[in-house]
């Protein structure tokens, strides 16, 4: 009976971990925006033990003071100027860096892992004296975001690189960075974030060691290695969605938390307008009033308070820089909005938190 126990309990324990294992089902897809709610401070957040079972509640433990958006999009949906399709073979999406898309960022997603390929910037590296003037930093091999399949106590090693090389004065120099990442799969469980608790969570840590060396040739200069910069960072993976949860960054040498952000766990866009830029509401903690960005035409929104009463319903109209909200009539404390557009599809989900 003892045996049997015991294998009982070993399959269970082996099901839990099936259940938290990060595969490329789990990464973005072409038409997904992740909405990022940052606190730069993180003085809140703290790292809990590692190991399976865990719970980690961060329900109000963020003072947001920023918010950004990745709207995941095919290569092809950048402007023909930028050449990505050529320049980024194996990138399979991009996220367009602002609303007058003159930047991008190059993702690969494979069964391997999620990664980044690389970026376009419009003058990106330029030194008028080198004569350099490139508008592309190409990962060669790819800088790895999160590694799949990965599950609890798993590991996973990996070298990135950019480069660059041109001439000056005749001496070819050849400068070329490099980043050592080793991913850890330290702990599994259950996370809750301001937008709600989620089951089957993986949170993984990564340790970046970054380096840069230059050489020459000839070698007239004696070549040069130098450590630049070392991070350390936790991701949470919710293996029931294409989502991270949050993320955290960690001081290499107190150990505390510089910086944290939790993530809107996806959010749809209709196809008439899926290339139109997410909304932004700032700022958040709000207090007699805020702003909504990028509201597009026939807009309306509904804010809810925390028991789901609904207090706002308000046509929004659309195509200007920033709406204004008053809070003037609401109490301190945490709210839910939804935006919708019933023309074109869109919907738009978050929290914020008014302060008087």
């Amino acid at each position: 009976m003892k045996k049997i126990f015991t294998a009982l309990l070993a399959c269970m324990a082996l099901q839990h971990a099936q259940a938290q294992t990060i595969t490329s089902a789990n990464f973005p897809n072409s038409g997904e925006i992740w909405v990022e709610f940052i606190d730069t401070t993180g003085s809140l957040v703290t790292i809990g033990p590692a190991g399976s079972g865990q719970t980690w509640n961060y329900g109000t433990s963020f003072n947001v003071g920023d918010t950004s958006a990745f709207n995941f999009r095919p290569l092809s949906d950048a402007p023909a100027y930028m050449n990505l399709q050529s320049a980024f073979s194996s990138a399979d999406m991009m996220v367009l860096g602002d609303a007058n898309d003159s930047s991008a960022t190059l993702f690969e997603s494979n069964p391997t892992g999620f990664y980044l390929d690389g970026a376009y910037d419009q003058g990106l590296l330029v030194d008028a004296q080198l004569g350099l003037n490139q508008n592309y930093l190409d990962f060669n091999p790819n800088r790895l975001y999160i590694p799949a399949p990965f599950a609890i106590n798993d590991t996973r090693n990996n070298n990135a690189r950019f480069g660059l090389t041109f001439t000056f004065s005749g001496i070819t120099i050849n400068t070329r960075t490099y980043f050592i990442q080793s991913f850890e799969a330290d702990a599994a469980g259950t996370l809750t974030t301001p937008m709600g608790t989620f089951n089957n969570v993986l949170r993984i840590k990564e340790f970046t060691y970054q380096l840069d060396s230059t050489s020459y040739n000839p070698s007239l200069i004696a070549d040069t290695t130098s450590m630049k910069d070392t991070t350390i960072a936790y991701q949470f993976v919710h293996a029931n969605s294409h989502c991270l949860l949050m993320s955290v960054s960690i001081d290499p040498i107190s150990l505390q938390v510089t910086q944290a952000s939790y993530y809107d766990p996806i959010f749809a866009v209709g196809n008439e307008e899926s290339n139109s830029i997410p909304v932004s509401i700032y700022p958040n903690p709000a207090g007699e009033e805020f702003y909504l960005n990028h509201i597009r035409n026939n807009s309306t929104i509904q804010i809810f308070d925390i028991t789901g009463k609904l207090i706002k319903d308000q046509f929004l109209g659309g195509m200007e820089s920033s709406i204004k909200m008053n809070t003037a009539d609401m109490p301190a404390g945490f709210y839910f909005f939804s935006i919708s557009n019933t023309k074109n599809g869109n919907y738009f989900n978050g929290k914020f938190e008014v302060v008087k």
